[in-house]
């Protein structure tokens, strides 16, 4: 499953570069490239599987410096108007991974480019303490004449009545109700499509899967693609009927619009990197670009169009890569500030990417969450060290927000409290401090536990601070011991001389003896962020 997080920024590497087609010349266009890394986990085939889902966008702007002036004008020719563009990817990843294309666009495209996303995230949260309460009393009295008369034999008749009545109530009620309600919704929509009038694009793939290739060519009123025989030079014998479209009367009419005004277009590769065998170095991701424009040019010559078109030794190339790209560090997901455990590391229980054997070796371990990456060196495999081999920890993670706060949580220990060690560390290559170890291993864990706070917005108190940016957080710690006081190192031995003619007299021996020091063994058990 792929989890592609609101904000991908987070995950996007984004490069832009003028084309060049030699160093010195002018640029002739410009590419921006957009490139989303994501980790996930596939259980597909009953086989689980963690790899990387690359995709790659490319933008690339090609003008025409030779447009001609709008309004009424007068034109004969038109030169070197851009008329089919090359655009090759090529993905190269370390570790003998194993590269799978996913999806191509545009694939096969004659007219139609819009590459749309959308994206919502929404957080509420409710809170409701009602009371209600109240009482009522009431005393109704109701008093009631009736008359009525008439005519009975011929003699008049009357009737009289009188009603009353008397209600009394009262009424109490109370009532309390209370309720509150979190919730976080989130969702991410992304969609290509693509409209171009009178060009053409047509995608392939290279034997490896990792090279991937677009050729854009405009189709009317001159097929360039399909009708570019050269019978001399670079001289184009078009036919009679695309000579028809392209003249009216004394005439020549201009290219496409896009070739008449310049190019910008849009494509896009992703694949699915996985890595079958062992990982023994940081997954590192690079792409290589290769941009080839082909102008060409028409005009009115004798009642006929003469026609022209670069060959492939005249066409404008650039070549260009990326940056290296550490894939797992692209990867990382912010750290989830409605997890209450944040991001965490058990070293005994989550899988290393490497392990290391001895103390010389580097390791690196990813977090089940996708959310914290620890690096280093120093440590062998049970996350143990002697501490003389510089023992050093990278610890990398991701903050999409300026207002939580935020704590490093270490868990360690030292075998024995007489050599204890000092923590030092830095954050982002600016923040620095020091902590202190000097504790072992206790079974309720309250005395091996550091704290380290990165992030303290409440400003009503003096020290509030904080270390963190939006984005890659980097903190790295030095664990070495503390330094050994001289007078433990070098013992002075008291020998008193009983016998003869030294009788009486003392005799003081400096033994340096490395096995007065204690010796250190340091474990880390676990990093939290949160």
């Amino acid at each position: 499953m792929i989890n592609k997080q609101l904000n991908k920024s987070f995950y996007t590497s984004v490069y832009k570069n003028e084309l060049h087609s030699s160093a010195g010349e002018p640029a002739f266009g410009e590419s921006i490239v957009e490139c989303e890394i994501y980790r996930y986990t596939s259980a597909s085939n009953l086989d689980l599987k963690k790899g990387y889902y690359v995709l790659a966008k490319q933008r690339i702007i090609i003008p025409n410096n030779n447009t001609p002036s709008l309004g009424a004008v007068s034109v004969q020719n038109y030169n070197n108007y851009p008329a089919i563009l090359n655009n090759k990817i090529t993905l190269d990843v370390n570790n003998n991974a194993k590269v799978k294309i996913h999806d191509l666009f545009p694939k096969t495209l004659n007219s139609n480019v819009n590459i749309s996303s959308s994206s919502h995230d929404g957080d509420s949260r409710t809170q409701i303490q009602q009371h209600t309460s109240g009482s009522s009393t009431n005393n109704i009295n109701t008093f009631g004449v009736n008359v009525g008369g008439g005519m009975m034999l011929g003699m008049p008749m009357f009737n009289i009545g009188l009603s009353y009545s008397h209600t009394w109530g009262h009424s109490y009620n109370k009532q309390n109700s209370s309720g509150s309600n979190v919730t976080h919704q989130s969702d991410s929509n992304f969609g290509n499509s693509m409209s171009v009038k009178d060009w053409s694009s047509y995608s392939k793939l290279g034997d490896n899967n990792k090279e991937v290739s677009w050729v854009w060519g405009q189709t009317y009123p001159w097929d360039v693609l399909n009708y570019n025989y050269a019978q001399e030079g670079n001289d184009i014998n078009l036919p009679q009927f695309i000579q028809n479209r392209m003249l009216t009367s004394n005439s020549v009419l201009p290219p496409s619009e896009l070739s008449l005004y310049g190019l910008d277009f849009t494509t896009q590769a992703s694949w699915f990197v996985e890595f079958e065998g062992d990982i023994v170095e940081d997954e590192i991701l690079s792409l290589s670009h290769k941009i080839e424009c082909y102008t060409a040019s028409h005009g009115f010559l004798s009642s006929r169009v003469s026609a022209s078109l670069d060959n492939s030794s005249q066409a404008k190339t650039c070549n260009f890569s990326s940056n290296p790209l550490n894939m797992s560090r692209y990867s990382l997901a912010p750290v989830e500030v409605y997890n209450a455990d944040g991001a965490s590391i058990v070293f005994k229980n989550d899988e290393f990417t490497y392990r290391p054997e001895t103390e010389a070796d580097n390791f690196k371990i990813m977090s089940a969450n996708n959310e914290l990456e620890v690096c280093g060196s120093g440590f062998m495999e049970t996350m143990k060290s002697s501490l003389k081999n510089n023992a050093k920890i990278e610890i990398y993670f991701k903050v999409d927000n300026n207002i939580s706060n935020y704590d490093l949580f270490i868990m360690h220990w030292l075998k024995d409290n007489k050599t204890p060690c000092n923590i030092n560390w830095t954050i982002n290559d600016e923040y620095k401090g020091s902590s202190v170890v000097n504790a072992i291993s206790d079974l309720n864990g309250e005395d091996n536990m550091t704290k380290i706070s990165l992030r303290n917005n409440n400003y009503s108190l003096l020290n509030s601070f904080d270390y963190l940016v939006m984005g890659l957080n980097k903190i790295e710690l030095d664990i070495v011991p503390q330094d050994i006081p001289m007078d433990i190192v070098t013992r002075d031995l008291s020998i008193n001389l009983g016998s003869g003619d030294d009788a009486g007299n003392t005799v003081v021996v400096s033994d340096s003896n490395a096995d007065v020091i204690p010796s250190c063994e340091y474990t880390i058990s676990s990093i939290t962020i949160r």
